[in-house]
């Protein structure tokens, strides 16, 4: 059987094609220095163990950063935090509730809901992302006196919220975490 394309020009075609990858290209070669001549483009090499100091002020966080997350003894407010930072704090409640039981949390995310008409149950949700949205975290909202499912806020809707967090045991023996007591406080329909 012949072949299409010749092994010796496919060989060559692939060495020609990698070779620039596997040895870098000519021109862009260093050239040899010694210790009291560099060039004025080159960086500094810096080896790899080498982590920036904190102290480093262009490592620091400066003084006047504000992540928008609001928390004093029995409160925390993640409702106009930045979107990474109230993420973070309902992931925290989440991965580490004994840390948060008994607090009151606002937060403001996307609302969805189900009904469970087997049980007569009405299962609320909001759900924060990250600032690159790759990421959510949720947590399940009971009110103390819940409205009809047509007196909820649409699905889809960003509603601010207002809870205290509870650890609790779903049916199946899994422990979680939920907002009880939750007062639905503000509602953007999209």
């Amino acid at each position: 059987m012949k072949h299409l394309f010749p092994r010796r020009l496919a060989a060559v075609i692939l060495t020609l094609t990698l070779a620039p990858g596997l040895f870098g290209c000519a021109g862009n070669s260093p050239e040899p220095t010694n210790a009291s001549y560099a060039p004025e483009t080159t960086a500094p090499i810096i080896p790899a163990t080498t982590a920036p100091a904190a102290s480093d002020p262009a490592n620091a966080v400066p003084e006047s950063y504000d992540s928008g997350v609001i928390e004093e003894e029995d409160f925390i407010d993640i409702s106009a935090a930045e979107a990474t930072a109230a993420y973070s704090v309902l992931f925290l409640v989440a991965v580490a509730p004994e840390n948060y039981e008994g607090k009151t949390l606002r937060l403001r995310g996307d609302y969805k809901s189900y009904y469970d008409a087997e049980r007569d149950i009405q299962y609320m949700a909001c759900f924060l992302s990250d600032a690159t949205a790759c990421c959510s975290q949720s947590i399940y909202m009971v009110m103390d006196d819940p409205p009809a499912p047509d007196a909820l806020p649409p699905d889809g809707s960003v509603v601010t919220a207002e809870g205290v967090v509870e650890r609790y045991v779903m049916e199946d023996g899994t422990p979680s975490v939920r907002l009880v007591h939750t007062e639905i406080l503000a509602v953007e329909t999209p």
